[in-house]
């Protein structure tokens, strides 16, 4: 397989958001692990991975069918999705001069189908929601419009993560300022000239006061904060600066902290500037311990924390649309599974249904060498009755056969309406003469259920796989040569297989 393009300046940026998400190496989170076996339900496909492509190696943060945390960049498929703004689907894996050598294509386990959408976080495509299967296949448009669905809420979860990430380094560097906040009061007593300097280049606001709260010095970073230059301020009283009706508690507050003993911790305070916005701002209070060791006044250190503040409502915001999208996404799943699974008529499983379920029933049986049954019937003259009594008497007819069919049947056999007035029965761990029983009293009640028009009857094919059954075409193409020759012997009968004492044989028997 060809390799995925050297690095380049998209790449270079790529690698940097993977970087700044930390996500490479961490534990299986079920949020992903929903998103891929959601993705495999829905493409009705064994295997699904949400993988990230690192500098030289795509790594699975999710996977199901295979037990791999990460392959070689240059044999990863999905190093061709990020390059697409659309979803990337390759029919036939082994018929594509850039796959057919690709490790997991001539080698277990044979894959031949993938289909893959780009994930995305700070607008970078950084890897692939992807599905593969052993055979060469489609995608329905609702499948690929579904993947790509899905593909968004894995990209609305790593933009969560980055935002978490931003969020935890803003928490870190306001700990650190406060930290440096703490010790200002040591330097302060440390040297006059040192202090000076420090106080009016620090990047944090500060403002000096007396016991009276007379404010005797207020750094740059104050008058960026709060729009007040310190020529105008020097010699009033911090309170002085609130509103009318906010002056009183300012006070108040100043003489809780000297009580304190010049102590406050920090705290967030919303304030507004001369120009009449607001702010908001987290707050503490340093004593000023003059060389007798008595308190000679406070220092106010606080930080403009406003586009914290705001990027922690976005961030609330985003949860809430992200839970209203998985909301949305679950009730879309939910109809779609519907749609792609379900006889709108009877209820019953479609023929979809039934391609999926006995693939993998008849897979899993010549794995274990259980028995696998078939049961393949067909409603007697039932176009003579529709053309009788109308189609809406017909749809009933129908409904009521499916009805006596999935009543009669064991948990864990599959019945479906395969098409028209055609229905089968999968009936896993089952002998030829049990099968056949089963049909015959399927075809018995039919017969005597109290009809209200006409009576109503079935003819039935019966087949088994066995150690000649190369695929699940087989038993169900002799299932249906049974149904007709039931059909040709005069309807309303089952036929079913000899049994020999030496296996099964390829007689037809009534």
């Amino acid at each position: 397989m060809q390799s995925v393009s050297a690095q380049t300046a998209s790449e270079l940026q790529r690698l940097s958001v993977i970087e700044r998400l930390h996500i490479l190496d961490t534990p299986n989170e079920q949020i992903y692990q929903d998103a891929v076996e959601l993705a495999a339900h829905i493409c009705n496909t064994p295997f699904a991975s949400v993988g990230l492509i690192d500098r030289d190696r795509q790594w699975f943060k999710a996977c199901i069918g295979a037990d791999v945390t990460q392959v070689p960049k240059d044999s990863s498929i999905s190093g061709y999705t990020i390059l697409e703004a659309t979803p990337f689907i390759v029919h036939d894996l082994s018929a594509d001069p850039r796959f057919f050598e690709c490790p997991n294509v001539i080698g277990p386990p044979l894959v031949r189908f993938y289909a893959g959408v780009p994930i995305f976080a700070d607008g970078v495509a950084v890897g692939a929601l992807c599905v593969l299967d052993t055979f060469a296949r489609q995608l329905e448009q609702g499948q690929i419009a579904a993947l790509e669905a899905i593909g968004r809420q894995v990209s609305s979860q790593l933009e969560l993560r980055l935002n978490a990430q931003l969020l935890l380094v803003s928490k870190k560097e306001l700990s650190a300022a406060l930290a440096r906040s703490e010790a200002l009061s040591c330097l302060v007593h440390a040297s006059a000239q040192r202090y000076e300097n420090l106080f009016r280049n620090l990047p944090i606001g500060c403002c000096a006061m007396d016991l009276d709260g007379k404010i005797l010095a207020w750094n740059h970073s104050n008058e960026v904060i709060f729009g007040h230059r310190e020529v105008d301020v020097i010699g009033l009283r911090l309170w002085e600066l609130c509103s009318p009706e906010e002056r009183l508690a300012a006070e108040q507050r100043f003489s809780e902290v000297l009580a304190s003993g010049g102590y406050r911790s920090a705290r967030e305070r919303a304030v507004t500037r001369t120009d009449g916005t607001v702010v908001t701002i987290l707050a503490s209070m340093i004593p000023m311990i003059g060389a007798d060791g008595e308190l000679e006044g406070v220092v106010r250190a606080c930080i403009d924390i406003s586009d914290r503040k705001q990027f922690e409502t976005e961030l609330r915001q985003t949860n809430v649309h992200i839970e209203n999208q998985n909301s949305a996404l679950e009730a879309a799943n939910h109809k779609l599974e519907s749609l792609a699974l379900t006889d709108e008529l009877t209820g019953l499983y479609n023929r979809r249904a039934f391609n999926a379920f006995s693939e993998m029933t008849f897979s899993r049986a010549q794995r274990t060498g259980n028995g696998l049954a078939l049961i393949l019937l067909d409603v007697d003259k039932f176009k003579d009755y529709n053309d009788q009594f109308g189609h809406a008497d017909g749809d009933v007819v129908l409904m009521t056969v499916a009805r006596i069919i999935n009543s009669s049947v064991r948990q864990g056999d599959v019945v479906c309406r395969y098409g028209g007035e055609e229905f089968v029965v999968l009936l896993p761990e089952t002998s030829s003469q049990d099968a056949s029983l089963v049909a015959e009293e399927l075809r018995r009640k039919l017969q005597d259920y109290p009809w209200p028009l006409r009576p109503i009857t079935a003819s039935f094919g019966v087949a088994i796989s066995t150690f000649v059954t190369s695929t699940i075409e087989d038993v169900f193409r002799r299932a249906d040569e049974r149904l007709y020759l039931a059909k040709a012997r005069g309807r309303n009968q089952v036929v079913g297989v000899n049994v020999a004492s030496d296996g099964v044989s390829e007689s037809l028997a009534a």
